[in-house]
């Protein structure tokens, strides 16, 4: 069975990223398939210290010991990655680039780690433009993630929200976002 892991960078549990994660979500399993989301904010994620060992010979793994030791696990059981966050200032969130960065502990061979896999993102701004609002960045960083470990790109799913509930009206996203579940 197809598993989907959604990264939620996003410390607003009932935020309009929250809202969009939740109408992936529900397509996912409308097909049959899992799909868990894990609230990063909620987890104490320490970021990479860039000590180099995980790429030691016959290491292979990170030594900080925090939560980030349960997201590796579950990263490699996902066939799906959803990277969910707003923009705050210009990019992503801070909660999901730490994880991010932590992925560097899947080197120095990323692309056989993440050989296979899917990637998409979901993001909402609060600003009326994208290119204002900073989430032209939040993209770019997405998508070369994507291409530098050779995944599938889902692409990326994007609309303006800042107060909670404000997507709840916006039938346009909501099909957005079951049309990136569709993908998957």
């Amino acid at each position: 069975m197809m598993k989907t892991l959604i990264l939620m960078g996003s410390p607003r549990p009932m935020g309009n990223t929250a809202k969009m994660a939740e109408w992936l979500t529900e397509s996912v399993k409308e097909r049959d398939m899992e799909a868990e989301t894990v609230y990063l904010n909620a987890l104490s994620i320490k970021p990479c210290q860039a000590c180099g060992v995980c790429h030691m010979p016959g290491m292979g793994e990170c030594i900080v010991d925090d939560d980030m030791k349960e997201i590796y696990e579950k990263i490699k059981e996902s066939d799906c990655i959803i990277f969910a966050s707003p923009v705050y200032f210009f990019n992503l969130t801070a909660q999901i680039k730490t994880a991010i960065d932590r992925f560097y502990a899947f080197g120095p061979d990323y692309k056989k780690s993440f050989h296979g896999k899917k990637f998409g993102l979901l993001m909402s701004y609060g600003d009326d433009n994208l290119e204002v609002s900073g989430g032209k960045n939040a993209v770019a960083s997405f998508n070369d993630m994507a291409a530098y470990l050779g995944v599938e790109n889902l692409g990326v799913v994007h609309c303006q929200g800042y107060e909670p509930g404000e997507l709840e009206r916006n039938k346009d996203i909501k099909a957005k976002c079951e049309a990136m579940a569709m993908k998957i």
